[in-house]
C-alpha cells in the first residue's frame, strides 16, 4: 500500500490517541464472539437457495483463509452451495481488496454486472 493511502486510511479509519499513536477507530464489540451460534450447516443450506449469481472475489495475498483456520477443501465445499459462482482472484491484494486494488476490483464487478 502507498504511504498516500497509509495516510488516508489512518486519518478517516483512525484516532488520535493521548500520546499521538493512532488506533483503528472500531466498535471494540466487533472484536468480540457472536453470542448467536453459527452453525456452517445452516450457512450453507440458505446459501444453497441462493438464485442470483454471485461474484467472490479475493485477493491473492490473503491470509484469511489462516486466520479462519479453513482449509482449501472446507472452502471448496462452501464455494459449491452457491448455483452460480463466479470466483476471479486478484493480485496484489490481501484481504482489503478494495484498499489494494480499487480500480481492479472495480472492472471485475464492472465486468460480472456487464
Amino acid at each position: 500500500m502507498s504511504g498516500e493511502k497509509a495516510s488516508f486510511l489512518a486519518r478517516h479509519w483512525g484516532r488520535t490517541k493521548p500520546d499521538g499513536r493512532v488506533e483503528l477507530a472500531s466498535d471494540p464489540a466487533h472484536k468480540l464472539v457472536n453470542p448467536v451460534l453459527y452453525r456452517i450447516e445452516e450457512a450453507e443450506a440458505c446459501w444453497r437457495k441462493v438464485a442470483a449469481p454471485v461474484l467472490w472475489v479475493a485477493g491473492a495475498e490473503s491470509k484469511a483463509l489462516e486466520m479462519l483456520k479453513l482449509s482449501n477443501a472446507d472452502l471448496a465445499v462452501r464455494k459449491a452451495s452457491f448455483r452460480q459462482l463466479t470466483e476471479r482472484m486478484i493480485a496484489d491484494a490481501g484481504h482489503m481488496v478494495h484498499h489494494d486494488q480499487p480500480e481492479r476490483l472495480a472492472a471485475v464487478i464492472e465486468e460480472f454486472l456487464g
